[in-house]
């Protein structure tokens, strides 16, 4: 097929994902694949085949695409063929697309597949064959093809097998192969089908075709052509023949049988695939089969109905497949729906003939396996045939469903009663059959157990009989009296005590008891199916009395099931249900009574289904219909019960009545039906939920027709007038009055209910989880609180139920006046007036809801915890004061004494109580803050006590007065202590603030009259109200810590020289300022020398004063006599000059140039500094100006070089620009003359260039400001005016970039640039006047803090233009010659370093490090092999190769790169093969040079003769010693480390032992004396050499040690835990977190082993990487596991003497430590009495078989590979399953060694050819 041209004009997106073929410079063509399109640049974005990356303009070049050649501008060469013709031929140009063959990726991949291919009989000749032929990569090089034979059974279709180099996974959706079939004639003649080649995206087994015809020969003309559906029944029926062929004849077993139907639907799987077909067409077959055995009086067999089945399976079934619908589709319809199941066929009704007992006994699953449910399938499919079309014939076939679990819905049909009273006798003799076969095997069991049972008896007694003399047979004799006592018993069963005693005697405890028979299963099943398909609840009982039968406990289920689906009930539906449960015993259990109250009846017959409910489970109890008069609201109730007990002993009585009523049920019940009681539970609650859940009608939202109007769109009608011809009637809406009559109504039909529930004792123990929970549900009880209350009060006022009923109503009205008490205010008054009016007087349920309400609006809804308290907090009672006010007034002097009455006199003497303190003025500050914050509630709370008198306003009023004055002057004095008394200047505020804590402590118990002395003997008392009013000021802050640091030099001043001091002041403060490091600096230059000790010069004076200013603290009368006058001079000194406009310039730059926040920070100083308005205006005028004038000192200058910037786009010259030389005048100006103004003069100064700057903002002129700062920066965006290189730069540095920081600075540049674009390009100004117009077009908000503001942008790109100019520059270059920069900084600063590591790919590693040796940075192999690749394909140019000298470079560092590669695989071999001295530590560095090959060859002929070497050395070794064969080398080296650390162990402990010894002459060594200068102990110096290197490595080790600890501590680890983890994983953060979480579970005794590890180490914490804690805590005990790989035996002095040997051959190692360790190994393991210190192995050799030996060559099968070697596999079966062992050894044995577990494949009867292959 032509490939057609690309419009890529018009949609450059086509070229992204293809590949193309672009030419180069030379004029080469590259294969290329398009990868991404940048719609900014027009470029392409291409990756070559050697991975290299490069954007290219395609429009500029030539290449092919599809076949097609494009010319620049996308041009293609298709011209037209003639002139004026509108057809295109295609260019000459070689066409780069062809199919390529499909390579696994499976190595030595190869499956046989089967291809069948039916061919019409009537296109062949005598001594035609077909021959299958392909691509060579899967079909051979055959020139014809691969021949194929006939069917063995069918001449018509033929067969060849191929051997694919495929596996079955593989799959291409362009094919695996490509093939055809062929007629090869008997003459040669070759006729092909058809004119395309096949192809398969994968491949099966079994492949199947059909010949395709090609009419172009002259044979196949005239003859139709075969269609699908006729090749798809022919091949059917090809299998099942080929299966009968195999299956016939009376010597073919089960097992035979049982493979060729798996082979038939497999294979019927295979043509599925391979053939399109339907199951219509299987329809035939199977009918066809069914006919054909129906005409000769039989059943098709069962293993070929059963595949029938599976194969109908194979399309799944009809009633599970979706189609779409699109008739009456509208927005309350789903556009899909499930396809309607056929009709049933001859197979289906066939189905129903089957023997059921035999298919349920040995039926699909038996048979087909795992490809059973496929056969499933096919059966429900017929099931769902015959329900669809109203039939119930399936039920035969329902035990069968049942034992599958079959998901299978089907429905009655109309005349499903006729149809039951039909297959009734039928169903019921099937069952009669099963129950005497049940019977029968039963009889035949008991009589089994009998005889066993006798058996046992009798060789129990001869046993005891005959051991009687040997000991105590007591035992024996106990089972064997109770043997024959049971046997000798008349009533006793043999299949029940005699079985029992004999299994309990000799059999195993756990062996499982008989199963059920399938007789059993069959009669139960097709008792299910008749209660299932019942016509009524006559019919349902008739079934259940006259013929259920024993079944009658298993049908419990279904019977619970069917119930609920009868709908209509009458009462004779329940008289029937009476008589059924009268005369059937059984019925009566919680699973119908559950049922029951799922059933769906009239209001009428409610009282009757509880009724049959209480039958059930065995309760009596009669329930008598409930009326209500909804007109009247009255209820009225009868009950079975006599009068109501009384209240004292009703509630105790009925609750032990009911316990004791439900633990009998239970009780007779037994525990298995805990469930059913549960499910009982839950359906009452249904019930409950189903009556009184959902709003009654009446009250549902009012609707009018306009609800309708706007849901005709939707509805699936076109006709508008639909909605419009109705009238718009409206509802009358419902009243709220009518809303709580119908509330109250619903509560009391409720109450009814439950009432009635609640007499049946099982659900009074269950009440609060069933029927109470449900009824809290319901929708009368949501809504407003009040509402709910008031409801609920009522129902219960006149309830006449049971009294667990009553208390529940009364725990509902609890809740609700709880929740009323803690929601809102309103709806606490109005739920406290309800319930104040609700009740009668003294009715004690009112007083119980009023003490819980008044609780709960006091301290929430946790008042439970505050019932033993007598009266609440006054804080309370005053938050509550409607709830207490109303109280105190309706209940203060009640006679009676409840428990509100008792809490509302605790408050009111609580009021009282207080009032008098207050008055006598002995109450504290506390409770009289309390009551100031509410003096009216406490009035009118004491005028509803009746005490009015008690407290008069005035004196409360005084009281509140000096309360307030003490807490104003606690603030004062406390502010001056915290903060004036602790800004950085010693003051011994010691007393004060101690006193300050004392009152804070005693205030809440100080009386009035202690706060008149309470600040007596604070001097600041009087100063600190003025300081208070001043601590919002910087300016006065920045004054007295001046004036304190004055005060403190002042009094180290008399020791220091007169005519010094000033310098010396001035040298302190500045010590002040810098702080105690420049302090520190100055002394160590200031510190006199031996020549001139006695003279002291002035910086050594200024840090002598400096240090006893340290010791300089100001007392309190300091403060009060010197610190505070002199502020308050300096303060009004200040106020002075600001009022009068005397500041200088470098005075106001003190203090209010160090301000930051601008202008409201000027107007709070000046409002503390100016009393006077008008001299407040003046100041704060003169200040801005001021302000102004340090920001005109930033903005002018810039304002000029923004000039000079723009010079060559504005046309003026700059010294004819009048704005220019009018700001340069005011720059100069401004320069000299501002440092000589002041406060008043200031206007004046910069009256003249306010006006020339004030139409701009100042957040432009800072914009202006900071753009100028950088000319750089301002000068390369003025040279990118191109937007078009300016995106193509960005998109080349996004692509190779992720630092968020240079993301981020790019990210600003664009916003800059985008910004200012208007401005800055394109664009000429007449001057600079024009200029900043057009800048003030720059919408410029927010300040350089907020972030993605224009000035944050602008900051953010000023700040990194250099590192993102450096960046820009680096990656604009090509990827070729970026690499030649980067060879040459590697020749600058690489190194290449190669060290062991478990990871092969960090074995070699680049380092480039700076002058000072520091890493910059780090690569590994893969970067160094990547850079490689591209220095090698890059042409230098010469420009380059004059710059940098690349050439050179790149052809050392490719040899040199060579030579590593080589010395990295030799590195890794010495790593693995466990060299001691190629681990951990060893290490090679060279540094990369031009001549550095000849170093690298030295170091590469050194490690391969080491390896060499070593190799022959741990042979020689593992040789000689053959206990070292049990150990790999990795486990060698532990081994080593285990033995080296143990004798290190124990040198340490001689150690310490020595050092203990030694102790008590070292503590008595005697002190120098006092008076003579002790030298300080040194450490010994380090040797030289080390002392530079060891000690950076060490910290350098610590310092990676502390950042792994931090990380795991971090995740959350324990300490010692995490010391532990990193200890046992050599500081690695990440197996150590790994090993922390897989032992969680043993954290803490780890962390004990690390603790009392660290107390041994002592104080060498440094040393975190030793080695793992297992070898540190017991090297013994890890040694010892090792050697348990050998043997699980131990001899402790073979393995002492094996430790002393080691050290022993540690004092003279050899070279070869495997040698050491195969001498300690022999030692270990020597046999006893052997003298010689070394032991050999026991060995013997396996002698193959001699030469009469049988079967000598056993092995059957030999497997060629894709080389010359033949793999041998042996097969073989053995007739006892114990003998597989001996057998497979035996073969292995012949050849001399032993198996590998991978060389041995146990197969079953399962296992296919294909599985050994």
């Amino acid at each position: 097929m032509a490939s057609q041209r690309l419009n890529i004009r018009m949609n450059p997106l086509l070229l992204v994902g293809k590949s193309i073929r672009l030419q180069s410079a030379a004029g080469h063509y590259l294969s290329a694949h398009v990868l991404q399109y940048d719609s900014v640049s027009e470029m392409y974005r291409l990756s070559y085949a050697d991975d290299s990356v490069e954007w290219v303009d395609l429009s500029k070049h030539e290449f092919y695409c599809e076949s097609i050649k494009y010319y620049p501008g996308f041009s293609t060469s298709l011209t037209p063929s003639t002139p004026g013709s509108p057809t295109y031929s295609l260019p000459s140009a070689p066409s780069t697309y062809a199919w390529q063959p499909h390579a696994s990726k499976t190595y030595g991949a190869r499956t046989r597949v089967l291809f069948h291919v039916f061919v019409d009989p009537r296109l062949l000749r005598d001594g035609d064959m077909i021959y299958l032929k392909g691509n060579p990569e899967a079909f051979g090089l055959q020139e014809d093809g691969i021949p194929m034979e006939r069917h063995h059974l069918d001449d018509a279709v033929w067969v060849t097998e191929v051997s694919m180099p495929f596996t079955l996974q593989d799959s291409s959706q362009l094919g695996l192969f490509k093939f055809h079939y062929q007629i090869v004639c008997n003459d040669g003649t070759i006729i092909r089908e058809g004119q395309q080649e096949r192809t398969e995206t994968r491949i099966l087994p079994r492949l199947f075709h059909a010949f395709r015809f090609n009419y172009l020969e002259r044979r196949f003309r005239g003859i139709p052509h075969t269609s699908l559906r006729e090749v798809f029944l022919h091949l059917t029926r090809l299998e099942i023949e080929e299966f009968q062929w195999r299956t016939e004849g009376d010597e073919v077993g089960h097992a035979e049988v049982r493979k060729a139907a798996m082979d038939l639907v497999t294979r019927f799987q295979y043509i599925a695939k391979s053939v399109t077909s339907m199951r219509i067409y299987l329809e035939d077959v199977a009918n066809e089969l069914v006919r054909d055995a129906e005409e000769n009086n039989e059943l098709v067999p069962k293993p070929l109905f059963i595949a029938l089945l599976a194969m109908f399976g194979h399309y799944g079934r009809t009633t599970k497949e979706l189609v779409a619908t699109t008739y009456g589709v509208s927005a309350y319809s789903n556009r899909v729906s499930y396809r309607k199941a056929p009709r049933p066929t001859p197979w289906c009704r066939h189905l129903l003939k089957i023997s059921v007992p035999d298919w349920f006994e040995e039926g699909p699953r038996k048979l087909l396996g795992r490809k059973s449910g496929l056969a499933l399938q096919g059966m429900w499919e017929a099931i769902d045939r015959f329900s669809e079309y109203g039939s119930v014939d399936w039920i035969v076939l329902w035990p069968i469903v049942k034992k599958e679990k079959g998901n299978v819905q089907v429905s009655l049909p109309r005349d499903h009663l006729r149809q039951y009273e039909a297959l009734l006798p039928h169903v019921l003799r099937l069952v009669e059959e099963q129950d005497l076969l049940t019977a029968r095997v039963h009889s035949e069991r008991k009589a089994a157990a009998a005889e066993e049972a006798a058996t046992i008896r009798d060789a129990v007694q001869n046993y005891v009989e005959a051991d009687q003399g040997a000991g105590d047979g007591a035992p024996l004799q106990s089972i064997t009296d109770a043997i024959n006592q049971t046997a000798a018993r008349e009533d006793a069963n043999a299949d029940d005590d005699l079985i029992g005693l004999s299994a309990l005697t000799f059999l195993d405890e756990d062996a499982e008891g008989p199963k059920e028979l399938n007789s059993e299963l069959l009669a139960r099943y097709w008792m299910w199916a008749l209660v299932e398909i019942s016509p009524s609840i006559y019919h349902l009982g008739s079934l259940c009395r006259d013929h259920a039968g024993e079944h009658i406990e298993e049908m419990l289920p279904v019977i619970a099931d069917r119930l609920p689906t009868f709908v209509d009930w009458i009462s004779r539906d329940l008289d029937d249900v009476d008589l059924i449960l009268k005369e059937v015993p059984s019925l009566r259990c919680p699973q119908i009574a559950a049922a029951l109250l799922r059933c769906d009846v009239g209001e009428e017959l409610k009282g009757r289904i509880l009724n049959a409910v209480s039958t059930c489970i065995h309760e009596l109890a009669s329930f008598q219909d409930h009326e209500q008069d909804v007109d009247d609201d009255k209820m009225a109730i009868e009950t079975k019960t006599q009068d109501p007990p009384t209240a004292e002993g009703r509630e105790g009585a009925d609750a032990h009545q009911a316990d004791g009523a439900a633990d009998a049920s239970e009780e007779q019940q037994g525990p298995q039906l805990t469930g059913h009681w549960l499910d009982l539970n839950t359906a009452a609650k249904d019930w409950l939920r189903a009556n009184h859940a959902e709003v009654p009608t009446e009250l549902k939202k009012d609707q009018t027709d306009d609800y309708y109007d706007d849901l005709w769109p939707l509805s699936g009608w076109n006709d508008q007038s639909w909605s419009t011809s109705k009238k718009k009637k409206k509802k009358k809406r419902v009243s709220p009055e009518q809303v709580e009559i119908v509330r109250l109504r619903c509560i009391r039909a409720a109450v009814l209910d439950v009432n009635n529930l609640m007499q049946i004792p099982f659900f009074i123990r269950r009440c609060q989880s069933g029927i109470f929970f449900e009824f809290r549900r319901c929708w009368f009880m949501k809504g407003k609180l009040n509402d709910i209350l008031q409801a609920l009060c009522e129902a219960s006022k006149t309830a006449r139920a049971i009294p667990v009923v009553t208390e529940f109503l009364h725990e509902c009205c609890a809740r609700s006046a709880v929740e009323a008490a803690t929601g809102s205010s309103v709806e606490r008054n109005s739920a406290l007036t309800v319930l104040v009016e609700a009740f009668r007087d003294g009715d004690v349920r009112r007083n119980d809801l009023l003490f819980i309400f008044a609780l709960a609006s006091t301290y929430g809804a946790g008042y439970e915890e505050h019932l033993a308290i007598a009266s609440p907090s006054l804080a309370a009672i005053l938050a509550n004061y409607v709830v207490w006010a109303t109280l105190l007034e309706r209940f203060a002097s009640a006679a009676t004494r409840t428990r509100l009455d008792e809490l509302v006199a605790a408050v009111k003497d609580q009021l009282v109580g207080i009032a008098g303190a207050v008055a006598e003025d002995q109450l504290g500050l506390r409770e009289l803050h309390v009551v100031f914050n509410a003096k009216d509630r406490f009035f009118d709370l004491l005028n509803c006590s009746g005490a009015a008198a008690i407290l008069s306003p005035a004196v409360l009023g005084e009281r509140e007065q000096r309360v307030k004055d003490f807490d104003l002057r606690l603030a004062h004095v406390q502010c001056y202590t915290n903060f004036f008394c602790g800004c950085g200047i010693k003051i011994d505020v010691g007393e004060v603030r101690s006193r300050i804590e004392g009152i804070r402590k005693n205030y809440d118990l100080m009386k009035t009259a202690d706060v008149l002395v309470a600040f007596d003997g604070i001097l600041a008392v009087k100063d600190a109200k003025w300081l208070y009013d001043l601590q919002s000021s910087e300016l006065f802050f920045n004054i007295w810590k001046t004036c304190g640091k004055e005060l403190c030099v002042a009094r180290v001043g008399p020791s220091a020289v007169a005519s010094d001091m000033d310098a010396t002041f001035e040298s302190i403060r500045r010590l002040f300022d810098s702080g105690n490091e420049d302090g520190e600096e100055a002394a160590q230059e200031g510190r006199p020398g031996p020549a001139d000790e006695d003279i002291e010069s002035p910086p050594a004076r200024t840090v002598r004063m400096f240090d006893r200013l340290e010791d300089v603290v100001l007392s309190q009368e300091d403060v009060v006599e010197d610190l505070i006058p002199k502020a308050r001079d300096a303060w009004n000194d200040l106020y002075t000059k600001t009022a009068k406009g005397t500041l200088k310039y470098s005075e106001l730059a003190d203090t209010f140039g160090t301000l930051d926040s601008g202008m409201q920070s000027v107007q709070e100083e000046l409002r503390l500094l100016v009393d006077d308005p008008a001299q407040r205006g003046t100041a704060e005028r003169r200040i801005m100006d001021f302000l102004l004038l340090q920001r005109l000192r930033g903005w002018l200058p810039a304002i000029l070089r923004l000039r000079d910037l723009f010079q060559g786009i504005i046309k003026v010259g700059a010294e004819q620009d009048p704005m220019y030389v009018e700001l340069k005048d005011a720059s100069h100006k401004i320069a000299q003359d501002a440092d000589a103004q002041d406060l008043a003069s200031i206007p004046g100064l910069v009256g003249s260039i306010r006006g020339v700057l004030e139409t701009y903002s100042e957040g432009l002129l800072d914009f202006i400001a900071l753009f100028a700062k950088d000319e750089k920066f301002a000068t390369w965006l003025l040279e990118r005016s191109s937007t078009e290189e300016f995106n193509q730069l960005l998109q080349v540095v996004r692509g190779y970039n992720e630092d968020p920081r240079l993301l981020s600075s790019i990210a600003s540049l664009v916003t800059i640039r985008t910004m200012m674009i208007s401005v800055i390009y394109g664009t000429e100004f007449q001057s600079l006047e024009e200029l900043l117009r057009s800048f003030s077009s720059i919408e410029i908000r927010g300040a350089v803090a907020d972030e993605n503001s224009a000035m944050w942008h602008l900051s953010n790109i000023v700040n990194t233009f250099e590192s993102l100019l450096e960046v820009f520059e680096k990656q604009t270059k090509s990827p070729g010659i970026k690499s030649c920069y980067d060879l040459v900084e590697i020749l600058e600063k690489g190194f290449f370093v190669l060290a062991p590591n478990r990871d092969a790919h960090k074995v070699i590693r680049l380092e480039l490090r700076d002058e000072n040796g520091v890493v910059e940075r780090e690569e590994q192999l893969d970067y160094l092999l990547d850079l490689r690749s591209k220095v090698i394909m890059t042409e230098i140019p010469d420009e380059v190769e004059a710059e940098i000298h690349a050439k050179a470079a790149v052809t050392a560092f490719v040899d040199q790169l060579q030579v590593i590669t080589e010395m990295h695989e030799v590195l890794v071999q010495l790593w693995k093969r466990g060299h001691i001295e190629y681990q951990s530590g060893f290490r090679i560095e060279r540094k990369f040079t031009l001549e550095g090959k000849l170093a690298l060859m030295e170091d590469l002929s050194k490690l391969q003769h080491d390896v060499h070497d070593w190799a022959s050395a741990v042979k020689w070794a593992r040789e000689k010693y053959y206990f070292l064969n049990s150990f790999t080398m990795v486990e060698l080296l532990q081994m080593r480390e285990c033995l080296t650390g143990l004798a290190l162990q124990e040198a340490e402990g001689a150690s310490d032992a020595s050092e203990a010894k030694q102790g008590p002459t070292a503590s008595a060594a005697p002190k120098e004396p006092a008076g003579e200068a002790q030298e300080p102990q040194q450490d010994p110096p380090a040797a030289k050499g080390d002392e530079e290197d060891v000690a950076p490595a060490a910290q350098e080790a610590t310092l990676e040690a502390d950042a792994a600890l931090a990380a795991l501590l971090g995740m959350g680890f324990m300490a010692s835990f995490a010391k532990a983890a990193l200890r046992q994983c050599g500081n690695n953060v990440e197996n150590a977190a790994n090993f922390c979480l897989a032992n969680a579970k043993h954290a803490e005794r780890i962390a004990a082993e690390e603790e009392a590890l660290s107390g041994r180490v002592g104080d060498h914490e440094d040393a975190r990487s030793l080695e793992p804690l297992a070898h540190r805590s017991s090297p013994t005990e890890s040694f010892k596991a090792m050697l348990f790989a050998v043997s699980a035996v131990l001899d402790e002095e073979n393995v002492s003497e094996a430790v002393a040997r080691w050290k022993a051959l540690q004092a003279q190692p050899s070279a070869n430590f495997v040698e050491d360790l195969g001498r300690v190994l022999s030692t270990v393991f020597q046999r006893k009495g052997d003298p010689s210190p070394e032991a050999d192995a026991a060995v013997r050799r396996l002698s193959g078989p001699s030469a009469g030996a049988l079967n000598a060559a056993d092995l059957l099968v030999m497997v060629e590979d894709e080389g010359s070697n033949q793999l041998p596999v042996f097969v073989t079966c053995c007739d006892d399953p114990s003998l597989v062992i001996r057998t497979v050894f035996s073969v292995y044995i012949r050849r001399r060694r032993l198996p590998d577990p991978s060389e041995i494949l146990f197969c079953t009867s399962m296992t296919t050819s294909e599985d050994l292959e």
